[in-house]
């Protein structure tokens, strides 16, 4: 198939996988939350972390090995979907809360290709609501209106991260209510980014962000800062450090 910016797969994730997921997620939050604050142990992100400054107390994780295991998962499906032969690079999750908004943004060399799934939600009895993704549209070009993507647990968007601009507004629920989506990300073997972003440029998936080689992640911004559609952005503002996704602030 001829994959373009974006994609909703329904069903990419099975609901009983989904639904296994989402509950392990929910017990690891908590358990991280008891374990840091009885100080037990550090919050160092080995367990999660609630430092996220763009989305601020919200339990969010890099690599959790749970993740990294689903992004190995539906790479199978990612290369039939997307005809391209794609290298996974790390999984981000978060439980969003009442009122967290994704500012929007475009991704860095290692999300070249990525699939953001639902894996479940509790809106609190809310009625006649969806709280999609927004992706922007087919050019990608910042600043436009986007559409929104309604999404249940276990479907999925396949879309172009560095490439289409991606958000959500203000979760607009009751609160305790909460969502959970899982970010797995790819990068295409014969793309520009092949050589560079294998495993996030750790040695192997399950490891934290702190084992990257730095030589390799910086090869890859400095290929990214020239890319092609890098120059539909030059007329519009760069984004600044708060509008940064957590996960990617530190290349920045």
């Amino acid at each position: 198939m001829a994959f373009n910016k974006y994609q909703v797969i329904k069903g990419a994730v099975s609901y009983e996988l989904a639904n296994f997921v989402f509950n392990y997620f929910l017990l690891k939050r908590d358990a991280a939350k008891f374990m840091y604050d009885n100080n037990i142990i550090a919050d160092s992100g080995m367990f999660g972390t609630w430092g996220d400054t763009q989305i601020p107390n919200t339990y969010s994780h890099y690599a959790d090995p749970v993740m990294e295991t689903l992004l190995v998962k539906m790479l199978p499906v990612m290369v039939k979907e997307t005809g391209l032969q794609l290298i996974p690079t790390y999984s981000y999750s978060r439980i969003y809360k009442k009122g967290d908004e994704l500012k929007r943004h475009k991704d860095r060399p290692s999300c070249e290709v990525s699939i953001t799934c639902c894996l479940g939600y509790d809106y609190k009895g809310k009625e006649d609501y969806n709280w999609g993704m927004f992706v922007g549209p087919e050019d990608g070009e910042r600043g436009t209106k986007g559409k929104m993507i309604p999404m249940e647990p276990g479907d999925g968007v396949i879309y172009r991260g560095c490439e289409v601009e991606h958000w959500r507004e203000a979760f607009n629920a009751p609160l305790g209510a909460w969502q959970t989506q899982v970010f797995l990300h790819y990068v295409d073997k014969n793309g520009p980014y092949g050589d560079f972003c294998k495993f996030d440029s750790r040695p192997a998936l399950g490891l934290p962000h702190t084992t990257k080689d730095m030589d390799k992640v910086k090869a890859a911004n400095d290929i990214d800062k020239n890319a092609h559609y890098k120059q539909k952005d030059i007329d519009f503002p760069e984004l600044s450090k708060e509008e940064v996704p957590y996960e990617n602030r530190e290349e920045k």
